[in-house]
């Protein structure tokens, strides 16, 4: 829309390039308020707005921020001074030596920096034009600056094209600076003398406001992106399940403090380091890997340094466009497991010393030497004839020890098969990935930490007594079909009837 004085009624044509038409036009508009042709509608809204509260032939007014102003002003803004300096610089290097200068003004038209040639900065001063100085329309009339921020596009205002008389000499491009909603943050652009003054500069101006904007954009996204990943990490961090992370180079790119302690890593710092480096997969799980297929809660014997560590295991895959990007383990202790199994199921003994029935001198006899027993760490065996409350007193003795908060298991030796005795207790391992069943662990390994108490272990064949032996001396127990040995800690409690 380009304004008109009242009563006046013109069409511009084009812009006034020639200086003497210029200055013509200006004295035209100042001295009758006639509007020439050629006068562009912003310049020609500019000067309406500034003829009531601006004299165009005074002294230039200096609104100037105090010096503690300038700084705080220059604090809040500082964000966007530490993007735009380095474009600055990088736009003076091209008009170095032209008598030009580069600024950078806030929303409120305050100058927040101002670099160029010593002789136009020296010239600028002298017209009390300088950092924390207002380039506000209301101050200093028509300049490039302010018209950017109010117009909300890219401008030049050259010579006479200045409300004020005393900025006819100079020429200024100005583009505004916008935040990812549209407000604007403020304004650059070049400021140089009016004779040397070239219309190429604008584009100048506006390349270094949009490289501003892209700048802060990409540096918000970034800081963005930085606070959801450390959300994210807060989250990872907080949860019981280990998170372990690697990319299609097999190199590990996030690891959580959980699947440090499950895998027995310590604090140790996975990032950054290749998979085999650390782990080394059982073959069902290479095989999943190999065929980017996922599992689900597979109970997993992994070597870790050299050390066997068994957990549930699952294997997620970080699609890409057509393929994947990564691999997701999520790891859960199975001990942890097996514990709350064990609580959800009670498998924790709840009979006591004190419910034992009996008040005689042998009652209190078999009392005095449980609780002996069951301070102590060695294994026990409990004699005595069929229906004497020997599966009792051995769930008495697991719950007055140092183990009663883990696990008790009963293995009925004479109530299972002799074929199944084997697997049962020292369980199974099937190491394809294709097969109808994973893995299943024995007694031994369900009791962990806890007690396993055998039910008449005279009826174990000499194969299941090989395994109680290496439990007893070695603690470690073999699964049918594999080749690691797992490390248990149980105490065995055993009774028999002969």
């Amino acid at each position: 829309m380009v304004f008109r004085p009242p009563g006046f009624s013109l069409k511009i044509i084009s812009r006034l390039t020639d200086r003497n038409e210029g200055r013509s036009a200006w004295e035209a508009y100042i001295n009758r308020r006639e509007l020439v042709p050629g006068v562009q509608g912003h310049i020609a809204r500019s000067w309406a707005r500034c003829w009531p509260v601006l004299d165009p032939h005074q002294v230039l007014p200096t609104t100037r921020l105090t010096a503690n102003h300038l700084l705080s002003t220059q604090v809040a803004n500082f964000e966007l001074l530490l993007i735009a300096r380095p474009i600055m610089e990088d736009v003076y290097q091209y008009i170095e030596g032209s008598d030009s200068a580069v600024a950078i003004i806030n929303p409120a038209g305050y100058i927040l920096d101002l670099l160029g040639d010593t002789n136009i900065l020296e010239k600028l001063r002298r017209e009390g034009i300088d950092r924390g100085v207002s380039m506000a329309e209301n101050q200093l009339g028509t300049n490039a600056f302010a018209l950017a921020i109010l117009e909300r596009m890219p401008i030049q205002v050259s010579g006479a094209e200045h409300f004020l008389e005393k900025l006819h000499s100079y020429a200024e491009s100005a583009a505004p600076i916008f935040d990812l909603t549209g407000n604007p943050l403020g304004a650059t652009g070049i400021i140089t003398l009016q004779p040397i003054h070239h219309p190429h500069s604008l584009g100048l101006a506006a390349a270094s406001a949009r490289a501003i904007e892209s700048q802060r954009q990409a540096d918000q996204l970034l800081n963005e992106q930085n606070r959801q990943m450390g959300g994210l990490n807060a989250i990872l961090s907080s949860i019981d399940e280990g998170i372990l992370v690697w990319n299609n180079e097999e190199v590990i790119i996030h690891a959580n403090p959980a699947a440090n302690r499950i895998l027995y890593l310590g604090q140790e710092n996975l990032m950054g380091r290749a998979l085999s480096e650390v782990i080394q997969f059982p073959s069902l799980v290479k095989e999943a890997l190999e065929t980017q297929k996922t599992l689900s809660n597979v109970e997993a014997s992994l070597q870790v340094h050299g050390r066997n560590t068994t957990c549930i295991m699952s294997l997620r895959y970080i699609p890409a466009g057509k393929g994947i990007s990564g691999c997701v383990a999520i790891l859960r202790s199975a001990r942890d497991v097996r514990k709350l199994v064990h609580k959800q199921l009670g498998a924790q003994a709840l009979f006591n010393l004190e419910n034992l029935v009996g008040k005689s001198v042998q009652m209190r006899r078999v009392r005095k030497i449980a609780e002996t027993a069951a301070a102590a760490r060695a294994s026990i065996l409990l004699r005595g004839e069929s229906g004497t409350g020997k599966n009792l007193l051995a769930r008495a003795i697991h719950n007055h020890s140092h183990r009663k908060e883990g696990p008790f298991l009963m293995f009925a030796c004479n109530a299972t098969p002799a074929e199944l005795v084997i697997s049962e207790l020292a369980g199974v391992e099937q190491n394809s990935a294709g097969g109808a069943n994973y893995s299943r662990p024995g007694k031994f390994e369900l009791a962990e930490g806890g007690t396993i108490f055998l039910k008449d272990v005279e009826a174990l064949s000499y194969e299941a007594q090989t395994i109680v032996l290496n439990i007893l001396e070695l603690g470690i127990v073999q699964r049918l079909g594999s080749r690691t040995p797992v490390n248990v800690d149980v105490r065995i409690i055993a009774s028999t009837s002969s």
